[in-house]
């Protein structure tokens, strides 16, 4: 198995994962632009900030670990699922961030329930 390309790939998921949440910066800037005292967007800013940082930062981790290891480029099937698998699973865990964060979600595994659930497109919710 070739661990520089599953970081690699990894790496660049991550970062643009961490860019998916832009939607949700630019609306809490709108939301405090037109109400600056709104205390409650002011909370979603920083929940959606630091979760969009350290996704980012992650990657570049990722990315950066990969270049140190470099050799060749081709996937096998083998590199392949465990990329998938990773993939998912990273996603789950960093998509609850923002439930845990923000505390809408008190325990981190009803977010991570709550955001595997939105992955899956499941329907099941925590929420009432």
């Amino acid at each position: 198995m070739n661990p520089h390309l599953i970081l690699y790939t990894m790496g660049n998921y991550l970062m643009f994962f961490a860019f998916c949440f832009f939607p949700s910066i630019l609306w809490a800037l709108s939301a405090i632009m037109e109400d600056p005292q709104n205390r409650a967007e002011q909370k979603m800013l920083n929940v959606f900030g630091l979760t969009f940082l350290v996704i980012f930062h992650l990657g570049l981790f990722f990315k950066g670990l990969a270049r140190k290891q470099g050799k060749g480029n081709q996937f096998t099937k083998k590199e392949g699922l465990f990329t998938v698998s990773l993939i998912w699973i990273f996603s789950g865990i960093l998509g609850a961030c923002p439930f845990y964060f923000s505390g809408y979600i008190p325990g981190f595994i009803s977010a991570l329930f709550e955001s595997i659930s939105g992955f899956t497109t499941t329907g099941a919710t925590v929420l009432s």
